[in-house]
């Protein structure tokens, strides 16, 4: 079960509208959560990299004119899997704790 912000989700949840290269990825996060959620460079590489060796990204150099490549990142079918996943343990995660937290509220 889920007991932490699920940052992998989160990425794979932002790569399921379109791919995107780094920066964007953590823009969308952040746009998406109200700047609530701010991703450095130090959290998203190692994410995006382990993502990707486990088979749930791809990576490809997009060439820019008068600029240096960037590396894009695109879901693939295991990482739509493996986001279902996440979005399910998410869930189960909310449900248990939702009537805990609530309890209080419900009492006074």
């Amino acid at each position: 079960m889920a007991n932490r912000p699920d940052l992998e989700g989160l990425i794979l949840s932002v790569l399921e509208e379109r791919p995107a290269h780094g920066y964007e990825i953590t823009a969308r996060i952040q746009l998406r959560s109200s700047d609530a959620l701010r991703l450095g460079e130090s959290q998203l590489y190692p994410l995006l990299h382990r993502l990707e060796s486990s088979g749930a990204v791809t990576a490809s150099w997009e060439n820019q004119t008068g600029r240096p490549a960037r590396k894009t990142y695109s879901l693939t079918p295991e990482g739509s899997a493996l986001l279902a996943k996440k979005r399910l343990e998410w869930e189960q995660f909310v449900n248990s704790i939702g009537p805990i937290l609530r309890a209080g509220v419900e009492n006074v």
